[in-house]
C-alpha cells in the first residue's frame, strides 16, 4: 500500500474553492491582520471578565449578574434580559 498523494488532494480542494467562488488569495492576505485582532479580542474579553469580578465583589453581588447586565446594556438589549429575568423568577418561585 502506497501513501497517498496528498498534493492532489489539496489541489483538489483549492479547485473547489475555486468553483465555489471562494477567494482564497483574499483570506491569506487577511489572515495575519485577523490573528491580532483576534488576540485583541480574547485579551479585551479577559479584561472584562476581571473587572467584573473585581466591581461584583466589592459591590456583593455575583460577577455574571454583572456582566450580564453591563453586556445587554452596551448591546442595547435591556428591556430582553429583563423580561427573561422576570420568566426566571417566575420559574423559581413556581418549580
Amino acid at each position: 500500500m502506497g501513501t497517498p498523494d496528498l498534493t492532489v488532494h489539496i489541489a483538489d480542494r483549492g479547485l473547489d474553492a475555486m468553483s465555489k467562488g471562494i477567494k482564497l488569495h483574499e483570506i491569506r492576505g487577511a489572515t495575519e491582520e485577523l490573528e491580532k485582532l483576534c488576540s485583541r479580542k480574547i485579551d479585551a474579553a479577559e479584561d472584562f471578565t476581571n473587572a467584573c469580578k473585581l466591581a461584583a465583589l466589592k459591590a456583593g453581588i455575583d460577577a455574571s449578574v454583572l456582566s450580564t447586565y453591563i453586556t445587554a446594556k452596551v448591546n442595547d438589549t435591556l428591556k430582553k434580559k429583563q423580561n427573561q429575568a422576570e420568566q426566571l423568577a417566575i420559574l423559581f418561585d413556581e418549580l
